[in-house]
């Protein structure tokens, strides 16, 4: 019985550990509402700043990254679609 309680805990350790260990996800997203940049490629918007580029799915997550970053001065450029 005590080999049987040992085995299914260790059996539940591997079930959690190997959940915890997924693959990345192959799409790379919207850092606003998380959206795939892939599906909505024709109104993607980019905003450069001077430490990092960031992408959004459109124009109303570029407004909102940008009011979240302090204003169109904290970029060094932006393109709409």
């Amino acid at each position: 019985m005590k080999f049987r309680i040992i085995v299914f805990v260790a059996g539940i350790t591997v079930v959690c550990m190997a959940a915890g260990t997924q693959a990345a996800d192959p799409h790379s997203c919207c850092r606003i509402c998380g959206m795939y940049l892939d599906v909505y490629h024709r109104t993607v918007a980019t905003a450069v700043s001077k430490t990092e580029t960031e992408h959004t799915c459109g124009v109303a997550d570029l407004v909102r990254l940008i009011d979240a970053k302090g204003g169109p001065n904290a970029f060094s450029r932006i393109n709409g679609p």
